[in-house]
């Protein structure tokens, strides 16, 4: 390695401290990918987390028709950028029944939007480590699922604890003058192992995350919310 530079991130320690009750909904009214995503960006915009909501919206759906971001527990988890934040927030909203999601084969259940810093790779894989492990527990997801207000589903996720540190290394090889990776922390490996997030960490065929703990910057964290977008 020619040169490493040491990060890391520490906030709050469940999924609840990157929500709020006003950005949960626990019936969406959308019937389609495009209106669930108009409904969480304006409960965003709402809640003072995105102030150009048509930007914000049409850079969600359109990585939405790129490659979507349906995951194996029939969730579905957009993301694009919002200027001034701090740090990684999320609206999430809920159907039932499951209904389409674009291209995806599978039927959606649950939608998590996620609002980013404009350079936060470590915040965002934090998060999503939450995610994953949340799908993880069986209870926990047929309590999320349940019919409840925004107050119950807000105490859900207070009960999927974080990671209180994640601590990225980012790294260029000596024969790669344009490659850069991070190494990824065990702790979060143990909470992505297994799952498979179409469009998060790969290309538009995904990634299935297993034991390589590194995430080339090609390959969807740096590009997607580095300095290369």
């Amino acid at each position: 390695m020619s040169s490493a530079e040491n990060s890391a991130v520490e906030w709050g320690q469940t999924l609840a401290d990157f929500t709020s009750p006003g950005l949960l909904i626990p019936s969406l009214q959308g019937r389609d990918a495009a209106t669930a995503i108009q409904e969480l960006s304006a409960g965003l915009q709402r809640e003072g987390l995105v102030t150009d909501l048509l930007q914000f919206y049409h850079s969600v759906l359109n990585r939405e028709y790129l490659c979507h971001t349906v995951a194996d527990p029939g969730w579905a988890m957009p993301h694009s950028k919002a200027r001034g934040l701090s740090r990684p927030a999320f609206a999430l909203g809920r159907w039932a029944p499951p209904k389409s999601w674009l291209k995806s084969e599978q039927a959606v259940s649950l939608v998590f939007l996620f609002a980013l810093p404009d350079t936060d790779a470590r915040g965002y894989l934090k998060l999503i480590s939450g995610v994953a492990r949340l799908s993880k527990q069986p209870e926990l997801v047929k309590q999320l699922l349940a019919p409840g207000n925004a107050t119950h589903m807000f105490e859900v996720l207070s009960r999927v604890r974080l990671a209180a540190r994640v601590a990225l290394v980012r790294t260029r090889a000596p024969d790669s003058h344009d490659q850069t990776e991070y190494s990824v922390p065990a702790k979060v490996v143990r909470d992505l192992e297994g799952v498979h997030f179409q469009g998060l960490f790969g290309g538009p065929g995904g990634r299935h995350y297993g034991r390589d703990r590194r995430v080339a910057a090609g390959d969807g964290v740096c590009d997607r919310f580095g300095s290369k977008t």
